[in-house]
């Protein structure tokens, strides 16, 4: 029990120091590594990772330290099995065990491996995390248990990386392409001064996406090892941070995609029959859960089920930005309206809110890209919001306007043509 409590303790604290620090890949898998050999007791530690069809020893401890950055063939001993197979193995004596290289472990004074996969969500496997020892039969379940949780923090920051630097790339990739980047702009924001701020975007991602990434699947690791030592009520409080962060990034992830892609003019305009009232009530019904019986969305529509020629998937997107900021800057204890009209020559959607209001002064910069009112204090938001709906509404050939005052709300209007073919 005591050795159990001081490994959840270690595996916490991990998480806080690789989440409190700038991100550094290679500190944050030594922290990984070191913890891993100082809570298992071994001689010996090592992350090996995936290169053009090799492991590489990335990082080591103890009896594995004159090994580091060497490279081996998959099919060379029990890592490589681990990695291609996606599960944990143990030799439990190096002098018996066939899969082992029994010439080198006793070189090394090695009798014991263990050794699980560095995995991401169930698919992605990074490499593996090794533990050694001098002894026969030196580790336990409890000891894999506890690996695998190491093993899941390490892929968490692997995951990270590659998200950064996927970031970075598309930045450095548009900073090469300024004209066009400066006509994409112009259309975005009918401001021809406009220019995206490549250091003020790498800023946003990597500020959102420092949120613990290194949480999620670790949380969800100790949940199933140790969840009898936690409460029901701790148990729904760590769940629930999980699900936040995963809902958050996603956000984030689907707008910095859709952003990229209205950069270089791939957003396919795909207009279908669809009926307006029915895209609004099942958008509300999907806020539902979320919000508050005072904090309720109100819809006003027509009674007709009338089709239109519109981009369904355009115009939800349009509609779930400005409900979602109208929930978010706005009490919950005062209703967000929904009103939907259709004219004769077009369809006129309207949000309204009693919330924060824009500051006059403020209010011309709005639909800039990364741009958030001085008002918004600590209401978590990218900015990239408004950016979206406003050329979501331009591939509709509409237009988007807004009345707000500060202490007592904003309504966004938006208008779009009505299209020829109706049902």
């Amino acid at each position: 029990m005591e050795k159990d409590n001081r490994r959840l303790e270690v595996v916490l604290a991990t998480q806080r120091e690789i989440a409190g620090q700038d991100f550094n890949l290679n500190a944050s898998l030594d922290l990984v590594t070191s913890r891993a050999h100082e809570l298992s007791l071994a001689d010996g530690a090592s992350i090996e990772l995936v290169e053009n069809d090799e492991l590489t020893l990335k990082t080591a401890t103890g009896l594995l330290v004159p090994y580091l950055y060497s490279k081996y063939k998959f099919a060379q001993g029990i890592s490589g099995q681990c990695y291609l197979n996606n599960k944990a193995y143990y030799c439990e004596d190096a002098e018996t065990d066939e899969r082992v290289d029994r010439t080198l472990c006793r070189q090394v004074d090695i009798r014991s491996v263990l050794v699980v996969p560095l995995v991401w969500s169930s698919k992605v496997v990074w490499g593996v995390l090794k533990v050694v020892s001098r002894q026969a039969n030196a580790f336990s379940q409890e000891d894999v248990q506890f690996l695998q949780i190491m093993a899941g923090i390490a892929a968490m920051v692997l995951c990270q990386d590659r998200q950064i630097h996927t970031k970075r790339a598309l930045v450095s990739e548009l900073a090469q392409h300024t004209k066009l980047q400066e006509e994409l702009l112009q259309n975005l924001t009918k401001e021809k001064e406009l220019r995206l701020n490549t250091s003020q975007f790498i800023s946003l991602i990597s500020h959102d996406f420092r949120t613990p990434l290194t949480a999620i699947q670790s949380s969800t690791e100790l949940l199933q090892y140790y969840s009898e030592r936690f409460s029901a009520e701790k148990k729904a409080e760590i769940y629930e941070r999980v699900h936040s962060s995963v809902r958050h990034l996603t956000e984030m992830l689907d707008n910095i995609a859709l952003i990229g892609k209205a950069r270089v003019d791939k957003i396919v305009f795909q207009p279908e029959p669809i009926s307006p009232g029915d895209l609004c009530k099942s958008l509300l019904s999907e806020f539902e859960p979320s919000t508050s019986p005072q904090h309720r969305l109100v819809y006003t529509g027509p009674a007709d089920n009338k089709f239109l020629m519109l981009d369904k998937n355009l115009l939800r997107l349009v509609l779930w930005h400005l409900l979602n900021n109208a929930l978010k800057y706005s009490p919950e204890d005062l209703p967000v309206e929904l009103d939907l009209t259709i004219q004769p020559e077009a369809i006129v959607f309207s949000v309204k809110d009693q919330g924060i209001g824009i500051p006059p002064q403020e209010q011309s910069r709005i639909y800039e890209i990364f741009f958030r009112a001085s008002n918004v204090a600590n209401v978590r938001g990218s900015g990239m919001g408004l950016t979206i709906v406003r050329h979501c509404l331009e591939l509709h050939g509409g237009s988007i306007s807004f009345t707000s005052e500060v202490g007592q709300g904003t309504t966004f209007t938006i208008s779009i043509p009505l299209p020829t073919g109706k049902f």
